[in-house]
């Protein structure tokens, strides 16, 4: 199973789910999403902000995020026109769900029993 940034911690979370069965025998995790670096404060502003406004977007995803990640020119180009990839601003809800995910996959990190490449 393979997964880049959120669906390298979706994968791990996975993975775990299965784990007592033969269904993903590895995973394949490119920049996964396993730990952010956000305090208290920020993480109760949030909350905060979800209560008053949970679809205002925080901030653009950089512009240039595909150039670190697909080095492929025409791979690249399908990543960036995929009609399916949200392009806005990340929300406050997803932002606090994010943070639920990477804090979820770090307590159960230590129970994933298959093999992993990073």
């Amino acid at each position: 199973l393979a997964g880049n940034s959120m669906g390298g911690a979706i994968a791990l979370l996975l993975s775990l789910r299965a784990a007592n069965t033969t269904d993903i025998q590895g995973l394949v995790l490119l920049a996964p999403m396993i730990s952010l670096p956000v305090n208290s404060w920020q993480s109760w502003g949030l909350r905060q902000l979800r209560l008053m406004s949970p679809k205002m977007g925080l901030f653009r995803p950089s512009s240039n995020a595909t150039d670190y990640t697909i080095r492929d020119r025409t791979r690249r180009k399908e990543a960036e026109d995929d009609k399916f990839s949200y392009k806005g601003r990340l929300r406050v809800a997803s932002a606090l769900t994010c943070l639920a995910l990477s804090k979820r996959v770090m307590q159960e990190m230590d129970q994933v029993s298959c093999p992993v490449l990073c």
